[in-house]
């Protein structure tokens, strides 16, 4: 085959895009960025996740100081005065050096913000089940965040959904970590948006 025909058949080049690395502990989250992907709202960097908890979040974030700028670890807030958990995420979120975002009480604050303008003080999980039921159409959220109802939320989350939650997440009153209700998930948003 001749060379011209050769150089005719080759790709076009594609863009290399920066990737961006999600940590946190739940399949909830993991789902969640798997649908950011799935409708494209990043259009800026490629979203990769890593599952990790509380007792290896400091070495997941070393694993990638090279690449620490395009690092988000998300965190939930729930239940922090539980034995050493203050102090965990105390260190975590006094570290400057990371891109660290929180949801108190939970990821739920962020995924229901989707939906309406959610800035209640929640204690347990379980608070959150008439929300779901109401805005997801899922019964008892708190015991059933199984991949079927999991899926039934995420497949609701849209980007008019994603940008509405950034807008309702500015809203709230707190913006510090050890405050319920609070999130900086719009900051979440609004920097990986930045990434070139």
């Amino acid at each position: 085959m001749s060379r011209k025909r050769l150089s005719n058949r080759r790709r076009p080049p594609y863009e290399i895009k920066p990737t961006v690395i999600i940590i946190a502990d739940g399949e909830t989250e993991k789902d969640y960025i798997n649908r950011l992907k799935e409708l494209n709202y990043f259009k800026n960097v490629h979203l990769k996740f890593e599952t990790g908890h509380e007792s290896n979040f400091h070495i997941k974030l070393k694993e990638h100081l090279e690449n620490k700028d395009n690092v988000f670890l998300i965190l939930d807030i729930d239940n922090v005065l539980d034995g050493g958990r203050y102090e965990k995420i105390a260190r975590l979120m006094n570290n400057s050096e990371y891109n660290i975002f929180y949801n108190n009480y939970s990821f739920e604050t962020w995924l229901l913000n989707h939906k309406f303008n959610f800035a209640s003080p929640i204690i347990e999980s379980s608070q959150y089940n008439i929300h779901f039921k109401n805005h997801f159409d899922v019964d008892s959220w708190s015991e059933n965040k199984n991949k079927s109802n999991r899926d039934k939320v995420m497949n609701q989350i849209d980007t008019v959904g994603i940008d509405t939650a950034v807008i309702n997440i500015i809203n709230i009153n707190h913006k510090r970590w050890d405050k319920n209700p609070s999130s900086n998930m719009d900051e979440f948003i609004n920097k990986i948006k930045k990434i070139k």
